[in-house]
């Protein structure tokens, strides 16, 4: 609960940002936020809830509200052999070829349109991996339920993989929606 306070005379109106620590949120998924406004003698501070009895002043709490929705987006990626079919992971380096990426999104906002952006990188062991400067963009298009996908298509040269050591090293595709 968050207190807020309004001096007597002052407007019956204006905003307030609420935090809400220790809530642990799921991705994917959408939230919506409801609250009530009670008369700070009918609240308990030291509970963190109203007294017994207390009935709130003004209530919001309209679940079809986007106004008061909270997304969390969740991205999923399936990097294959872009000759291949989804599942197949490899690729022969000596030879030009292309890497295809799979993303698919949930916990997006109906109808908004994300930028997505790609880079190829070489599995090193660290959370980043090791930058190629092989990148890619695109875009999903969120759905009404908050959904959507798009394939990210990388092309490498045989010489661009020799150049970056690529050759008997694992490469994973990074990406970031926004």
């Amino acid at each position: 609960f968050q207190k807020l306070s309004i001096a007597k005379g002052a407007p019956a109106n204006g905003t307030m940002d609420l935090t809400f620590p220790g809530v642990k949120v799921v991705s994917g998924e959408k939230y919506v936020v409801f609250e009530k406004l009670y008369k700070a003698d009918d609240f308990d501070q030291t509970a963190g809830k109203p007294k017994s009895g207390a009935t709130a002043v003004a209530e919001h709490a309209d679940p079809k509200d986007d106004a008061q929705t909270v997304y969390t987006p969740k991205v999923t990626t399936d990097a294959y052999n872009g000759a291949g079919e989804i599942g197949d992971k490899y690729v022969d380096v000596t030879k030009d070829f292309t890497i295809k990426d799979k993303v698919t999104a949930s916990g997006l906002i109906p109808g908004k349109t994300y930028e997505v952006s790609g880079e190829l990188k070489i599995k090193d062991g660290s959370a980043e991996g090791q930058s190629t400067g092989i990148t890619q963009t695109g875009t999903i298009t969120a759905d009404a339920k908050g959904n959507g996908e798009t394939v990210l298509t990388f092309t490498v040269t045989a010489q661009q993989a020799a150049d970056l050591g690529l050759i008997g090293k694992p490469i994973v595709a990074f990406e970031d929606l926004k």
